[in-house]
C-alpha cells in the first residue's frame, strides 16, 4: 500500500531502526491529543525531528519520540509494555513480549 511504502522509505531514512510502536493513549485508543512513539536502534534524530514536525502539522497532534538503543530498550521493555503497544515496524514476536 502507499502507506507501507511512506512508512518503508522514513524508516530507511532515519538509519538502522530495529523496531517502532506507539506506547500511551493513542495505544490504549485513547485520542488525547498526544502520541507517544518510540524507536528503538541507532536512529538519525535531526531526520526524525523533521518528520515529527510535519506529521504534527498534518495532524494536528503533538508527537513525543523516545529513541533507545538495544540495550537500553531491553532494560525498559517491562515499563514500555510493548505488547499492548501499536506495532510499527520490527518484528513484534521478537520485541513485544
Amino acid at each position: 500500500t502507499i502507506i507501507d511504502s511512506v512508512i518503508n522509505k522514513v524508516v530507511a531514512r532515519l538509519g538502522k531502526v530495529t523496531c517502532a510502536f506507539i506506547i500511551g493513549d493513542y495505544a490504549i485508543g485513547k485520542d488525547s491529543g498526544l502520541i507517544d512513539l518510540v524507536f528503538v536502534g541507532e536512529i538519525d534524530q535531526a531526520y526524525l525531528r523533521t518528520c515529527v514536525e510535519k506529521a504534527e502539522g498534518l495532524i494536528k497532534r503533538k508527537i513525543r519520540t523516545l529513541v533507545l538503543t538495544l540495550p537500553e530498550f531491553e532494560t525498559n521493555k517491562k515499563n514500555l509494555r510493548p505488547e499492548t503497544a501499536i506495532w510499527l515496524w520490527g518484528d513484534k514476536t521478537e520485541f513485544g513480549s
